[in-house]
């Protein structure tokens, strides 16, 4: 998985440049939560919470500290998942506004 606009347009805002940066970390966290948890989806992450005893639930903090979840959205348009570029143009709209 890569960054939406990959490669990053050398005049990119710094703030564009902060987002990939960030998002990259999210990418890497995502695959460790997949390695060590067997999913990398915050919902089902939160279904299997919801199975576990009282006691457990109350460690969560202990038991999934650092634990970091990229949410994956989709919308599909011609086959196509657009997701990814909606939420850079939109970005790159508030970035403009300013």
């Amino acid at each position: 998985m890569s960054w939406p606009l990959d490669p990053l347009p050398p005049n990119s805002p710094g703030d564009l440049l902060a987002a990939s940066s960030a998002y990259a970390a999210l990418v890497e966290r995502s695959v460790i939560a997949k390695q060590r948890l067997g999913t990398s989806s915050p919902r089902d992450l939160a279904e299997a919470l919801s199975f576990v005893s009282p006691n457990s639930y109350a460690r969560r903090h202990e038991l999934l500290g650092g634990a970091r979840l990229l949410s994956l959205g989709r919308f599909f348009v011609d086959g196509y998942d657009i997701y990814p570029r909606l939420l850079v143009k939109e970005r790159l709209a508030s970035i403009l506004r300013r």
